[in-house]
């Protein structure tokens, strides 16, 4: 018996093994009960298992076996699969991209702009697969190559916080001030709740020595988040730039309390001549 089955834009004609579990397995693959990715796992590596699958359908069982897997955080194990799919479909897109995905999560940033790079080739013109390489540049440092891909997919879906938040970080490593600021304002303007973003556009207003509106922003991050580290330690060395001893040491303190060996707190209470 042959029956269509999609997934993420993708579909194949399956060819259903003649057992009567099949079926289920097929559906349990696709949507396990209670979202329980072990469920998932499981019934895709049966429905998996079967001889009647055509390459197509062997491709998309890979992909979704992967998604769970990679939502237990079994990223290694997930690119296998993906590698898998991709083999038996060489220009399975969907399948390009989560694969990048899968290298960013375990920091192989390398791999993740190959395979961004790959998935543009076979759909030039995507938005998220220009956003996802401009963050991979990024992490690489390659911060003109990535405010160029972020650009592009901002031309493409202009309304997307993430994207201008990202635009804006590359921007203010850039010493690009205005430019990151102008980008981080959007974007909180789109996602008001976002501590990473006032922490960076923070960063944006130390880098222009505008220091009350960067200690504004640094307190705004931890209002929204109480364990963010790294805006302790910021407003800490703003507070330090200032003068204002005491307050400085409260907040490097904090930092170290939530995150201990923090090196911006450390630096920074050894500057002011104080054992971290």
């Amino acid at each position: 018996m042959k029956r269509a089955l999609c997934i993420s834009f993708f579909c194949a004609i399956v060819t259903l093994p003649a057992v009567a579990q099949s079926p289920q397995d097929m559906r349990s693959c696709l949507r396990p009960a209670g979202r329980d990715r072990q469920i998932g796992i499981a019934a895709c590596s049966r429905v998996l298992r079967s001889p009647d699958l055509n390459n197509k359908a062997k491709a998309l069982f890979l992909r979704v076996r992967a998604f769970h897997l990679g939502k237990r955080g079994r990223h290694r194990l997930a690119i296998a699969d993906l590698t898998r799919a991709i083999e038996l479909i060489p220009v399975y897109f969907e399948a390009y991209v989560d694969r990048g995905n899968a290298y960013f999560r375990i920091r192989n940033y390398r791999s993740s702009l190959i395979d961004f790079s790959k998935a543009l080739e076979i759909k030039p013109g995507n938005a998220r697969s220009y956003a996802a390489r401009g963050r991979s540049l990024s992490k690489l440092k390659q911060y003109r190559r990535a405010v160029t891909d972020f650009t592009r997919a901002i031309d493409i879906q202009p309304g997307r916080a993430m994207t201008l938040h990202n635009r804006g970080f590359a921007y203010e490593r850039l010493k690009m001030y205005r430019l990151a600021l102008a980008d981080l304002n959007r974007s909180l303007s789109l996602k008001p709740r976002h501590p990473r973003a006032y922490l960076n556009r923070g960063n944006v207003y130390a880098g222009m020595r505008r220091y009350s509106r960067a200690i504004q922003d640094y307190s705004s991050a931890i209002n929204q988040n109480p364990r963010y580290a790294m805006a302790y330690a910021n407003r800490g060395a703003v507070y330090a730039r200032l003068g204002r001893r005491t307050a400085a040491i409260r907040s490097y303190r904090m930092a170290l309390n939530l995150e201990p060996g923090h090196y911006i707190a450390v630096k920074g209470l050894r500057g002011l001549g104080i054992s971290p």
